[in-house]
C-alpha cells in the first residue's frame, strides 16, 4: 500500500493522544500525570480499539460505543484504518474486495462486513492500493474537540495558579458583556463541535 496512509494515520493517532495528553494534566494532581496518562492511553487504547473488549461489529452496531470508543481510544480509528487499507490492497481472491466482474455479489457477504471493518464507506470492497481515507476527519475533530475541552478547562479552573482570579467570581461579581459573549462563544464552539464529531464518526 501507499507509504502516506501509514505516516498520515501515525500522525493522527499522535494528534490524539497528544490531545489527551493537554487534557487529563488539568483534571489530574501534578504527581500523578505520567501515571495517569500512561495508564489512561494504554488501557483505553486496548479496550477500545476494535480488537479487544469490544469488537469492531459492537462498535459498528452500538452507536453510543461507537463515539465512546473513537474519543477514548486513541487506537481505535487508526486501527481499522491502516487494516482497511492493507485488505483492500489484497486481490479479490482473498474475499475482501470484488472485481468488476462481481455484478450482484452481497455486500454482507463481503470479508470486510463479516469481520466488521468499513462497514460505514459503501465503496470499502473496492480494490484500491492508495489507502483508507474515510476516518481522517473523524480524528481531525476528535483532537479538536478534546482539545477545545482543554482550553475551556484551563480558562475556568486553577485560576490562581496562573496569578489571574476565579473565572466563577469574575462571572458572578465583575462579569463584563465581554466575557459572557466569550464563554457563549466557547459554548457554542464546543457544542459545535461535538455535533460535527458524533456525525462524521457514525456517518
Amino acid at each position: 500500500i501507499s507509504p502516506n496512509i501509514t505516516y498520515l494515520w501515525f500522525f493522527l493517532l499522535m494528534w490524539i493522544t497528544v490531545s489527551w495528553a493537554l487534557l487529563i494534566p488539568l483534571l489530574v494532581p501534578a504527581g500523578s500525570v505520567m501515571l495517569v496518562i500512561t495508564l489512561f492511553t494504554a488501557i483505553c487504547g486496548v479496550l477500545f480499539a476494535g480488537t479487544f473488549g469490544m469488537t469492531t461489529l459492537q462498535i459498528y452496531d452500538n452507536s453510543i460505543a461507537a463515539i465512546f470508543s473513537a474519543f477514548f481510544g486513541s487506537t481505535r480509528l487508526f486501527l481499522e484504518s491502516v487494516v482497511v487499507s492493507i485488505y483492500r490492497c489484497l486481490p479479490s481472491q482473498y474475499g475482501f474486495t470484488q472485481s468488476e466482474e462481481a455484478v450482484g455479489f452481497p455486500e454482507s457477504l463481503s470479508l470486510f462486513a463479516v469481520k466488521g471493518m468499513g462497514v460505514n464507506d459503501s465503496t470499502v470492497s473496492e480494490q484500491d492500493c492508495d489507502g483508507w481515507y474515510w476516518y481522517v476527519w473523524s480524528a481531525i475533530l476528535v483532537g479538536l474537540t478534546l482539545r477545545c475541552c482543554a482550553f475551556g478547562v484551563i480558562n475556568t479552573f486553577n485560576q490562581s495558579m496562573q496569578a489571574k482570579k476565579s473565572f466563577w467570581r469574575k462571572l458572578r461579581h465583575n462579569g463584563s458583556p465581554r466575557l459572557y459573549v466569550e464563554t457563549a462563544i466557547f459554548w457554542l464552539v464546543l457544542i459545535g463541535l461535538m455535533v460535527i464529531t458524533c456525525w462524521s464518526i457514525l456517518r
